[in-house]
């Protein structure tokens, strides 16, 4: 593969539909930004009713295409790309402003390796994970800003099961290969989410440019007329579950708050089962933070579990009913996410599973709150009904945190630790929350707070202890001091380590407890500042 990007040319292709002001501000940034490289410009304008088309024939650089009337957005694209030249193909909004070295940035990843089908960028405001924190205020701190930020590291590319759309460079040889973007989706929206899936399952992988920020004012059509973008949303979300068979929503989503209770101390490689992987978004986000980890899943849905199947080892089934085939003390963590309620006999599971974990492993679930405020509401209200939100259409079983610690206790897992996952609430449900404390504990808010709980519990008695006094006599014994001090201020600062956790581990294994105490808290304080 040429990977001289001098080499390759790229055709934007924007779309337009009014908005010119928009429109002007995307173009002239591509024209300052992107001089030193070979591109056209391809505008497809879709009937638009302001300056606009006047305003593109004065424009002797750009290639138009004037539709008659709005075709939408996945056919106005493929008429940009039926015509274009090059051999890259970006898609990009029109209320996109491109900055220094962009599309240098996104041209060297795409360029990388054969295996990469298409790239995508940062921005300050987008879905699915792509938006960073930003500090600008005007234009010329938004050029300033990017300017720092876009320095080229493939360090920084991470693979996606999915880019949005609104700057997305894809290889021309692999669009001719996966095909058009599908125009079921017209006028638009899911047409990337399905784009990408196409990608990774024609074997090609996708990167976010994590090097790479561009400016994206965001939802200009949504706050045009708010009511008809969500029906056209909702109504190419039910055309992409017919398509494709699963949920974009829940199987595409990156559990953070698993990945933050994911704990390698002493930086060997892992193995970690994902039940209930969906497309496998959690995993390859895991993998992107621990390189070296073998990923392995369990996913009833074919269709998800193809999309995984791409980076991880995944079997298609039924986990009440599969076989697990895996040798016994093999994982370090086996992570069951949303699964549980569905589950006639969650105990049956547990056990199972159990023997597959490694003596020092730990399982990680997320299960929701039977105990949560609004079912309790309406349940008070005669109400159980499975289409508002509170409960899932195939919930079979059902837990409060009382449950939950008794369950894993009875399977004999141990430290076992439970977080509410709180959902923001307004004065109404505060008042209805106090009457519930009024003939309950007082203690008991967190448990009508919580919609669902993530819990963390070790195969082993003394598990995480054990690995943790591994690094703590080191550090008695003055052992490595650099990397193991190291270490312990990267758990503190991720908020992976408490000094709950550090005193318990001290108390039992440590000989030079003062000694340690002081370098710990040391530690700490400096984390914290």
């Amino acid at each position: 593969m040429n990977r001289n990007i001098e080499t390759h040319k790229t055709s934007i292709i924007i779309l337009t539909y009014n908005n010119i002001e928009y429109t002007k501000k995307c173009i002239d940034s591509i024209r300052k930004y992107t001089e030193h490289l070979d591109y056209e410009i391809i505008v497809i304008d879709n009937n638009s009713s302001d300056e606009t088309k006047e305003w593109l024939k004065r424009c002797i650089d750009i290639r138009c295409i004037f539709n008659e009337y709005n075709i939408g957005f996945p056919k106005g694209c493929n008429q940009g790309i039926n015509i274009a030249t090059g051999d890259s193909i970006l898609l990009l909004n029109n209320d996109v402003i491109v900055t220094p070295k962009w599309l240098n940035n996104l041209s060297l990843a795409l360029w990388s390796n054969d295996s990469v089908g298409a790239v995508g960028a940062v921005t300050n405001s987008c879905s699915y994970y792509q938006t960073i924190p930003t500090s600008y205020n005007n234009y010329d701190e938004l050029v300033e800003f990017a300017d720092k930020y876009n320095d080229s590291d493939e360090k920084k590319w991470e693979q996606r099961i999915k880019l949005i759309g609104f700057c997305m460079l894809i290889k021309k040889s692999v669009i001719n290969e996966v095909g058009l973007l599908d125009e079921r989706f017209t006028p638009g929206n899911y047409e990337d989410d399905d784009y990408s899936y196409r990608i990774i399952k024609a074997g090609y992988k996708l990167l976010l440019c994590k090097d790479t920020f561009v400016h994206h004012y965001g939802s200009v059509s949504f706050k045009r007329d708010p009511g008809k973008t969500n029906n056209i949303m909702y109504e190419n979300y039910r055309k992409f579950i017919e398509k494709w068979g699963f949920d974009p929503s829940s199987m595409t989503l990156i559990r953070f708050e698993i990945l933050n209770k994911i704990i390698n101390i002493d930086n060997k490689p892992m193995n970690i089962l994902d039940i209930g992987c969906g497309c496998g978004a959690t995993c390859l986000k895991i993998r992107d933070e621990y390189e070296n980890t073998r990923l392995f899943g369990i996913e009833k849905n074919i269709e998800a579990a193809e999309i995984a199947k791409s980076f991880m080892n995944v079997k298609v089934g039924d986990v009440e009913n599969i076989k697990f085939g895996y040798e016994e003390s093999f994982f370090d963590y086996i992570i069951i996410s949303e699964l549980l309620q569905y589950l006639y006999y969650p105990e049956r599971l547990l056990s199972i599973i159990k023997k597959y974990l490694k003596p020092l492993g730990h399982l990680i679930l997320i299960v929701p709150n039977a105990m949560y405020f609004p079912k309790i509401k309406q349940l008070i209200n005669g109400n159980w009904r499975y289409d508002d939100g509170c409960l899932g259409s195939e919930d079979v079983s059902f837990f409060t945190f009382n449950d939950l610690y008794k369950l894993l206790a009875d399977c004999k897992y141990y430290n076992i630790k439970a977080e509410g996952i709180l959902q923001e609430t307004n004065k109404e449900d505060e008042e209805f929350i106090e009457n519930l404390l009024s003939i309950s504990k007082p203690d008991m808010k967190i448990q009508y707070l919580s919609s669902r709980y993530i819990v963390v519990a070790d195969n082993n008695e003394n598990g995480m202890d054990q690995r943790l006094a591994f690094i703590l006599r080191r550090i008695e014994y003055d052992v490595d001091i650099e990397n193991s001090v190291g270490k312990i201020a990267e758990l503190f600062l991720s908020k992976k380590l408490s000094m709950e956790d550090i005193d318990r581990a001290i108390e039992k294994h440590i000989i030079l407890k003062d000694k340690l105490r002081s370098i710990m808290k040391d530690i700490y304080l400096e984390e914290k500042r």
